[in-house]
């Protein structure tokens, strides 16, 4: 009884390690929108299949049932679709979408990111444009993911209405991040 005891429980240990690996790659909605690859939807689909393979085993040799099996194998598939909502999937591209509202190439951007200049501070200082019309157009294309995924059915519109202020306030970080100018030795 003991061993058998041991033996489920470091089964319950792989089949923990492997669920988290699962759950860390199966491909949620992407950052900047772009299609899933039939590669991401394998990579989770072969995961699967290697825990089945290990369960299989264990109902081989006695250890757990068939029906412990297919249990543990929906369990698994119900956690990776419950996964927690990320706010940074829905920001998107903020230096190409900031190059966008710009006008700006995106290397000519980065050059002044790294000279020390936040996003906002290079859009107040280009003509025409605004810090706060950045964040507004940041925060629209941001919007449109997230209404793209509640149109997906890839989250609920309660789900949509906690993030966008998440994603909002980390838009607003990301555009008045600035980085202290590089030291230069003379």
């Amino acid at each position: 009884m003991r061993k058998l005891i041991v033996v489920i429980g470091a089964t319950l240990i792989g089949v923990g390690a492997l669920t988290t690996s699962v759950l860390a790659n199966t491909p949620g909605p992407s950052a900047t929108a772009v299609p899933q690859t039939a590669n991401s939807g394998d990579h989770a689909a072969k995961v699967l299949d290697r825990l089945n393979d290990v369960l299989v085993g264990l109902v081989r040799n006695g250890v757990i049932t068939t029906q412990q099996k297919d249990a543990i194998l929906d369990a698994v598939k119900n956690a990776a679709g419950r996964r927690d909502l990320d706010a940074r999937q829905f920001i998107g591209d903020v230096v190409k979408g900031t190059s966008g509202y710009l006008g700006i190439p995106v290397a000519e951007l980065k050059a002044q990111v790294m000279k020390g200049k936040s996003l906002g501070e290079i859009a107040n200082a280009t003509a025409g444009k605004s810090r706060e019309g950045l964040l507004d157009a940041l925060d629209r294309a941001a919007d449109a993911r997230i209404k793209a995924a509640v149109d997906a059915g890839k989250i609920t519109a309660a789900q949509a209405d906690q993030l966008r202020p998440k994603v909002h306030e980390a838009i607003l970080k990301i555009v008045d991040h600035d980085r202290p100018a590089p030291v230069v030795s003379q």
